[in-house]
């Protein structure tokens, strides 16, 4: 059991054996023990969760001695001279990582090790979206290796700055960038692209992009001290930006005349404003959000002093402040978080919602049906599914809110005093002295509606089991 559990400098004091067993829980929810700690202190760092939210690991380095490090992940426990890249697939059903033993470097995939090629380090083991390959960079000095479903590539110079492998969402392609004779370019699928002095933009180093449908493949390039962005082997201006959609690419880019900003979308020129503005709140802070299907566009821009939202090159009402905007999986609403006279709100299809003291992003369920946030209101923290206020807690972990895949039932993770639980379908789950969710794990339902979680209880790690398909 944990004897002492909490964050000192940023490492876990934590002491590592195994235990199994079952936890007292309502009628709907089970609990299976995994790791209970309490035979080997040491600071290591905290538990590595797959995205799934239901699966755990610990890499733990010991202070002194022979096989000085301990890989556990669920019930299983291996010990190592060295272990690093602990990485789960997006499923949680696999998971790999490096080690060394007596000198020798391998591969641990699924618990079995797989012999390398003498590399220095392994590293960037990286599974495909539908778990079934993996890929991992084998460095030696300033050279790299892509070693991809077990076949190594050619060798090529290591880029500075950062490594990238990135699978096509329906993971049939690999792509990474490389580097050869002081010059860079993109590997897809094992072939060079076209050499640039460099690849990646200052603020997304070496990133290679695949769009939904994977059947495009887009990065930014520069070329005799000129930035330009390369889709598909083809140059594009750099004044332009390309926002990949399901229906393929779209051009977009900011223009300037007479004195006024115009948002032009493939050659089609909108309204005229005095300025436009990034979307705060989202990666990358976008200026264009395109929905799913590619056939709308939402921008915030400044009319009369005050921003506003211009959907398909309607503007709407006037606001304070406008942030964070989305669409609908389906393309048919958008929501987007407004500000006025102090107050926070959601806007819905144009339709302004309840007004609070602060708001976190909106999701939608998968059909596009449902639509929940989280709200404040005098410091207590609320959920509101379907315009329809939830209890107030002390705190709700705003990104851990999720729709099962149907959109029948809904789940959070809330906070009252120092005790965590899930509340599903407004209903409190066990008690737990945490919930490990730490990026980029999330809470996720099964087909059948089943939510699995991992909660800490007294110094145990537990995978739980909600079942909602009675509720």
């Amino acid at each position: 059991m944990f004897k002492e559990i909490g964050l000192i400098s940023g490492a876990w004091l934590l002491s590592v054996s195994l235990s199994f067993g079952q936890t007292t829980a309502p009628p709907a929810e089970s609990a299976t023990a995994l790791i209970d700690i309490q035979s080997i202190a040491g600071p290591i760092p905290p538990p590595r969760v797959s995205t799934t939210g239901r699966d755990v690991g610990f890499i733990v380095q010991a202070l002194m001695g022979p096989l000085g490090t301990e890989v556990l992940v669920d019930r299983n426990i291996w010990h190592y001279d060295f272990a690093n890249g602990l990485c789960f697939s997006e499923d949680g059903q696999r998971y790999a990582y490096s080690a060394i033993r007596n000198g020798d470097h391998f591969l641990v995939v699924d618990g079995a090790e797989q012999e390398t090629p003498p590399y220095d380090a392994v590293m960037n083991e990286t599974f495909s979206p539908d778990g079934k390959r993996m890929a991992y960079l084998g460095l030696n000095g300033p050279k790299m290796v892509a070693v991809v479903d077990g076949q190594a590539g050619p060798q090529y110079d290591a880029p500075s700055g950062g490594y990238t492998l990135q699978f096509s969402p329906d993971s049939k392609h690999l792509a990474y960038v490389a580097g050869k004779d002081g010059r860079m370019f993109v590997v897809l699928d094992g072939k060079e692209g076209r050499a640039y002095d460099a690849i990646g933009s200052p603020a997304s180093v070496h990133k290679v992009m695949f769009s939904q449908d994977s059947k495009h493949i887009v990065y930014k390039a520069m070329q005799d001290g000129q930035w330009h962005w390369v889709m598909d082997g083809q140059d594009y201006p750099a004044t332009d930006e390309l926002a990949l959609c399901s229906d393929g690419k779209h051009l977009w880019h900011l223009a300037y005349k007479h004195g006024k900003s115009v948002m032009v979308v493939d050659d089609q020129e909108g309204p005229p404003f005095d300025a436009m503005y990034a979307m705060t709140g989202m990666i990358d802070s976008p200026m264009l959000l395109f929905s799913p299907d590619g056939k709308h566009t939402l921008y915030v821009a400044s009319d009369a002093g005050k921003p506003v939202a211009v959907m398909d090159g309607k503007i709407g009402a006037h606001y304070d402040s406008i942030s964070w905007a989305g669409f609908s999986p389906d393309s048919n609403h958008v929501a987007y978080m407004a500000k006025k006279q102090d107050k926070s709100f959601v806007v819905f299809d144009g339709t302004p919602g309840a007004a609070y003291d602060a708001i976190y992003p909106p999701v939608f369920s998968s059909d596009s049906k449902r639509i929940a946030y989280v709200a404040v209101r005098n410091s207590r923290m609320l959920a509101v599914i379907d315009g329809h206020e939830g209890p107030d807690y002390d705190e709700i972990e705003s990104p851990q809110f999720v729709f099962s895949p149907d959109g029948k039932h809904f789940a959070y993770k809330a906070r009252r005093g120092r005790v965590w639980f899930i509340v599903v379908d407004g209903q409190k789950g066990s008690k737990y002295d945490d919930i490990l969710t730490p990026e980029p794990a999330k809470l996720t339902f099964d087909a059948d509606g089943t939510l699995v979680y991992l909660g800490v209880k007294d110094g145990t790690i537990y995978r739980v089991r909600h079942d909602s398909s009675g509720m």
